[in-house]
């Protein structure tokens, strides 16, 4: 009995041995994979677009999904860069790792942005902007969240504010001027589409509501002006033979500024000036041009 115990006492170590180094051979040989990105998603399963407004006192939950999904280290940590403001938390979410971002409170501004960044062991983190207002802050709605304009035209965006008030002390900014610039005054924004390609126009409210339009410009496949500063010599002008493009029946010109009539296409004026004649398609807001016609 006592060599049986001797023996087993013996053989134990080096069975112990055989087994680590077996199992080290097993692990050594399954390949470390990264954590390559990070993405927030709402309780609907949607992407979050970057940004979003939460009023002091509301709370959000987001799950994260860690791409690819077989990542060896999927743990992440959450970073509030203002916790005085905006506090976020892990939780456990269907997709393994989630948080709940809570607003707690504003400056005396009445608003502020704050990050709020997932981050991987992995060096790769991803990160939302929450917006903290007030509660009670206005509301802000624009007509178009998608557009489609063609180079060289114009666009009107509408926003609408609660209070109404608020309209007035909108700011207006495009991602990329060189793509598509705006001019807003008040809840009205004009777009200048000016080159092919994409841009978000942003409009913000004081206490930093934000809406955004997606805007893709494409080349040009409409009627348009050939010249934007035309001199006539004579009292009628067939607007028509100024214009260049002209595929389409569906036509329709509006005397924007000056002293003049239009009878179908004929732009009567009433006397030497300046008149400034708006063009467009289909919609009299989207895809539409203007041109100044200086009668001497």
């Amino acid at each position: 009995m006592k060599k049986a115990i001797i023996s087993i006492l013996v053989i134990l170590p080096l069975l112990l041995v055989v087994i680590i180094a077996i199992t080290g051979r097993i692990y050594g040989n399954i390949e470390y994979i990264k954590v390559e990105s990070i993405v927030f998603v709402d309780a609907n399963g949607e992407e979050v677009d970057g940004e979003i407004t939460l009023e002091v006192g509301q709370s959000k939950v987001f799950e994260t999904i860690v791409n690819p999904l077989l990542a060896s280290n999927p743990y992440l940590t959450f970073k509030s860069s203002n916790s005085n403001y905006c506090t976020v938390n892990s939780v456990s979410s269907n997709s393994g790792m989630g948080c709940v971002v809570k607003a707690i409170a504003v400056p005396q501004n009445g608003s502020v942005s704050v990050n709020i960044t997932a981050n991987s062991i992995d060096n790769v983190s991803e990160t939302i902007v929450v917006n903290v207002i007030q509660k009670g802050s206005s509301s802000i709605e624009v007509d178009h969240k998608n557009l489609t304009g063609y180079k060289g035209l114009k666009s009107v965006l509408n926003a609408t504010t609660i209070p109404s008030s608020e309209a007035q002390k909108l700011t207006w900014s495009s991602s990329d001027n060189n793509i598509v610039s705006v001019e807003g005054v008040g809840g009205k924004g004009v777009l200048t589409f000016n080159n092919v390609g994409n841009a978000i126009i942003t409009i913000k409210t004081s206490d930093g509501l934000v809406e955004k339009c997606e805007v893709t410009v494409v080349e040009n496949a409409s009627p348009y002006f050939k010249s934007r500063a035309n001199t006539v010599t004579t009292d009628t002008v067939n607007l028509l033979e100024y214009v260049e493009n002209l595929k389409t029946s569906n036509i329709s010109f509006e005397i924007i500024s000056g002293s003049a009539i239009l009878e179908e296409n004929n732009l009567i004026f009433n006397g030497f000036g300046l008149v400034t004649i708006k063009m467009w398609t289909e919609d009299k807001n989207i895809n539409y041009d203007e041109a100044k016609f200086l009668y001497m």
